[in-house]
């Protein structure tokens, strides 16, 4: 424990802050603030897919799941509890383009966040200026990005499996 042997080491002191949220058309779901420490799938189906998805999900006339291939959904015990509850999901190959609409409102949304110019102080001030930006995004915004989906579709094909630019 000499200092002469002790590599100094950085901290940003920057927290980072997990969201789960759902879009369809002209509809939005209520936000999730994910737990630290609780990220597992099972925490997962426990602060999502239970108390939020289930419900959004089983609200719309005819419903279809798309995530990411992200392992929090697509662990074994994620798939079982989506086929227990008759969850129809869109599948999506290894290492596609995400072409999901809800990462354009992810960015727009950190942007509206960036232009309020509101300092941060903690997490629980983070969590309430991303809720009033979600709720403030504006339904026809939603469904244009939804109304994209099939340009979206062909681009890829278009650019075979590359890049596009959305």
């Amino acid at each position: 424990m000499l200092p002469s042997c002790l590599a100094p080491t950085f901290k940003s002191g920057r927290s980072s802050l997990s969201i789960w949220g759902g879009i369809t058309y002209n509809r939005r779901s209520s936000l999730v603030f994910f737990n630290k420490g609780q990220r597992s799938s099972n925490d997962f189906i426990k602060q999502v897919y239970e108390p939020v998805l289930l419900d959004f999900y089983n609200s719309c006339s005819t419903p279809v799941l798309m995530e990411d291939n992200a392992p929090i959904h697509t662990a074994k015990v994620a798939r079982e509890w989506k086929d227990n509850h008759q969850i129809v999901r869109l599948n999506w190959p290894p290492q596609s383009p995400d072409l999901n609409p809800i990462e354009n409102l992810w960015m727009i949304l950190k942007r509206a966040k960036e232009r309020r110019f509101e300092y941060v102080r903690n997490i629980e001030s983070l969590k309430v200026l991303v809720e009033s930006e979600w709720n403030l995004m504006s339904i026809e915004k939603i469904n244009k990005l939804i109304d994209s989906m099939p340009k979206r579709m062909k681009d890829v094909i278009r650019s075979k499996g590359y890049l596009i630019d959305y």
